[in-house]
């Protein structure tokens, strides 16, 4: 009688480790599904966040073109009507604009 309590209890203990590997395999592939979405959801974050800083540059860029546009405008309009330190002021600001854009 013990040699058939002893194969029913290695039985029963085979068994019992076949479920417990095949619980673990199916936890594994559980996290393994969970860690694929987590790489997908870090892939869109970084692509999200590499979009953000292009339009930021694209926005600063459009600012500094809209800058130059305005400093160009007032580089050539004419400031004949003005005298003295008025015009010394303007003088200034265009040489200063000639130096920095390179006119």
């Amino acid at each position: 009688m013990t040699n058939r309590a002893d194969k029913a209890k290695r039985a029963a203990s085979t068994t019992s480790t076949k479920d417990s590997i095949s619980g673990l395999r199916g936890f594994v592939e559980q996290i393994n599904i969970e860690n694929d979405k987590l790489l997908s959801v870090e892939a869109n974050i970084a692509r999200s966040m590499s979009e953000k800083v292009e339009i930021m540059r694209q926005r600063e860029e459009r600012k500094r073109e809209e800058k130059k546009q305005k400093d160009l405008e007032f580089f050539i309009i004419s400031h004949d009507h003005l005298k003295g330190a008025q015009l010394n002021a303007v003088l200034k600001q265009k040489e200063f604009l000639q130096q920095k854009y390179d006119w």
